[in-house]
């Protein structure tokens, strides 16, 4: 990658920053930036529907909400690593921090604060972002779902 994360835990909340590979080429970064690709869903999880869409090329970014008849909710986030500091929220008492692996060459790291669960990794220099009341397992269905790990970079 371009970047790397760097994750600042504290007990409340996990922020996810982008540092630069290489400091030695500063450059004109917009000049060499692709053009924002969002990794969409390619089906809805069974029961849920679309409450809020947005897709903003300028600001790099892509998110999407559903929600079920009982209220249950994903929200699966899409942005730019460089441009933003991701801050989620995560509790040190009630929830759980670990590492999970949803490829060979794909780390991810599921956090908790006892009520919302997130899975987020970054990956070609996008942080995504899977957050549910669900539990881990069926976050990772929906991750697998979503065929967003398929998309070809």
């Amino acid at each position: 990658g371009l970047y790397r994360l760097r994750f600042q835990f504290s007990p409340d909340n996990v922020t996810i920053e982008a540092t630069p590979e290489s400091t030695t080429e500063q450059g004109d970064d917009n000049a060499a930036r692709e053009e924002f690709h969002a990794y969409k869903w390619k089906e809805v999880p069974e029961g849920y529907e679309v409450v809020y869409e947005e897709e903003d090329e300028e600001l790099r970014l892509y998110r999407i909400d559903y929600e079920n008849s009982k209220s249950n909710f994903i929200h699966y986030m899409q942005n730019d690593v460089s441009l933003y500091t991701t801050s989620i929220t995560y509790d040190e008492e009630k929830g759980y921090k670990h590492k999970i692996r949803l490829r060979d060459d794909l780390e991810a790291y599921s956090i908790s604060d006892g009520r919302r669960n997130t899975i987020f990794y970054e990956n070609d220099g996008y942080l995504f972002e899977f957050m549910s009341d669900q539990p881990e397992e069926t976050i990772l269905e929906y991750i697998e779902m979503s065929g967003v790990l398929e998309y070809e970079n």
